[in-house]
């Protein structure tokens, strides 16, 4: 860790931005104690969401802890990759400028980003206006997934810009799966640490017994998308006496 972003850490305040839907996944039952502020590094937690979501506090409380949770909506609209021509600099001027608003006022230590995106670059830019440093966590390979349609392969090339420059500012990117890594380094990140995501991890325990149940049976939770098709473990189980059971979405679920 570097001196500059040691001494930031003295201070106690983070602001963590994210694109997701909270209540989303409050319904699905990830939300992780601690998750925006493990191991209690700060007092108050911001957390940022850059749409209109409206999350249940109380439970969203547990994601920081002990910590004092302050939540803000900084939305972009519906569609607003189309709207502003595929995130062109100009077009995306206003929701910078109200970013960096957001961040004078909450004067934070340190800056997470949830991914790469529109949320790296207003870090960066935070970064360089005001000199606070930014982690991005990554939890995607962006350059391979999300690229099933003529719209995904579209987006993902004009958003491919915003992914290098949140990288190359970035004091460091979390990989949480370790494919994520080579992602992170060919698009500019100085520093890469693999951090895998664990969900409901408090429900973990040791294997103690390694007997296969009779039938055996066998779970797989993805998306089920091409980089993670099941096909082959179906073909591979298909003539067995075991019970198969698939969890996930994805366009090749059916």
């Amino acid at each position: 860790m570097s001196a500059a972003l040691e001494h930031r850490l003295e201070s106690d305040c983070l602001m963590v931005l994210i694109p997701d839907r909270l209540s989303d996944l409050i319904a699905k039952g990830e939300m992780t104690a601690r998750y925006y502020n493990p191991g209690e590094l700060f007092r108050e937690v911001h957390i940022v969401v850059t749409n209109d979501d409206n999350p249940d506090l109380s439970i969203l409380q547990q994601a920081v802890g002990d910590a004092k949770l302050l939540f803000h909506n900084l939305p972009t609209g519906p569609r607003y990759f189309v709207r502003s021509l595929g995130w062109q600099e100009p077009l995306i001027e206003p929701f910078i400028r109200a970013g960096l608003d957001l961040a004078r006022r909450i004067r934070p230590s340190l800056i997470r980003t949830h991914n790469n995106f529109l949320e790296g670059v207003l870090a960066a830019r935070i970064k360089q206006e005001m000199s606070i440093p930014f982690v991005t966590s990554l939890h995607g390979v962006w350059d391979v997934d999300a690229r099933e349609t003529t719209y995904d392969i579209i987006r993902s090339a004009l958003r491919a810009k915003l992914e290098r420059r949140s990288l190359k500012a970035a004091d460091a990117a979390i990989a949480v799966y370790a494919p994520i890594v080579r992602y992170a380094r060919e698009f500019g990140a100085h520093r890469v640490e693999l951090i895998y995501n664990i969900v409901a991890g408090a429900n973990i325990a040791r294997k103690l017994d390694y007997t296969l149940s009779r039938p055996p049976r066998l779970l797989t939770v993805n998306r089920q998308l091409p980089q993670k098709n099941p096909s082959e473990i179906i073909r591979a189980v298909a003539g067995l006496d075991c019970h198969y059971t698939l969890i996930g979405d994805g366009h090749l679920h059916n």
